[in-house]
């Protein structure tokens, strides 16, 4: 980066810090095409995921190492797409079905 350029960047930081405590006002406002509504009615609003899952399926939140996480999008992505998620899964499944003992079942 340039002297010039870093000079800019500068400049816009302590704008943007002005801006922020209210030391200066900003020089452009944007104005949306429609403007919010003063309230609105989420009676009939419904909590939880957006899309349901299918049977058989469990939604969970668990940590999984970066390392890890890192190397399944990364087997995604050299097979041209699709989902990690279901890569880990798929990986999971695959070893509970190979353990001693457990009987062969179909995907769900």
């Amino acid at each position: 980066m340039d002297d010039k350029a870093f000079a800019e960047l500068m400049e816009s930081i302590r704008e943007a810090g002005e801006i922020k405590r209210g030391l200066r006002k900003p020089e452009r406002v944007f104005e949306f095409a429609s403007p919010m509504k003063p309230e609105y009615d989420f009676s009939q609003g419904k909590r939880g995921a957006v899309t349901p899952l299918p049977p058989g399926k469990s939604r969970i939140t668990i940590p999984l190492d970066e390392e890890v996480l890192e190397w399944f999008r990364d087997q995604v992505e050299e097979a041209g797409g699709g989902n990690y998620q279901t890569l880990i899964n798929q990986v999971l499944l695959d070893y509970v079905r190979n353990q001693p003992g457990q009987a062969p079942q179909e995907d769900m």
